[in-house]
């Protein structure tokens, strides 16, 4: 995503140039910046989501004794392959 705010904001600041509005280039790049930040910043937090709401589920499965209880119904129950 970086990348393409980079390329984006290499491209305005070179039109910008042209047309004789090259003071605007600064504004536009950091606006730009920003919004590829924001992509990066909430792909992160959805990560952490994920991982917390699975490290929550094992852990109250553990602590009801779910897990025990499938292991000795013969079921397969390895917390380290889900």
């Amino acid at each position: 995503m970086i990348p393409i705010g980079v390329f984006i904001a290499v491209s305005v600041g070179e039109l910008a140039g042209r047309i004789g509005a090259g003071g605007y280039s600064g504004a536009v790049v950091a606006f730009i910046i920003v919004g590829q930040a924001a992509a990066l910043v909430c792909a992160l937090m959805m990560a952490g989501v994920a991982g917390s709401a699975i490290c929550t589920d094992l852990g109250s499965r553990k602590i009801r004794e779910e897990i025990d209880a499938d292991r000795s119904d013969g079921h397969r129950c390895d917390p380290n392959a889900w």
